[in-house]
């Protein structure tokens, strides 16, 4: 499905992104402890984006065989 998610908490990108600027951060980061705690921040926006990525493509089966089996009905009526 090639439409746009309706906002940038669904979007798998945004979070690709924010796990990415994390990451970076971290890298400039002294400190043990708090490099860690960055990369766990980093490794939560992934996590994100991955639920997200799979809630579209579940939303694009859903609609996909929504629209299959409304075609299949238009077929049928017009045969009989």
């Amino acid at each position: 499905m090639s439409k746009d998610p309706p906002s940038f908490i669904e979007d798998p990108k945004h979070w690709q992104q924010r796990a990415e600027e994390a990451r970076a951060i971290a890298d400039q980061i002294s400190d043990i402890r708090a490099r860690a705690a960055m990369r766990q921040i980093a490794d939560n926006y992934e996590l994100i984006a991955k639920r997200a990525k799979e809630q579209m493509i579940g939303m694009a089966t859903k609609f996909k065989m929504r629209h299959h089996r409304r075609g299949e009905g238009q077929k049928q009526k017009n045969s009989i």
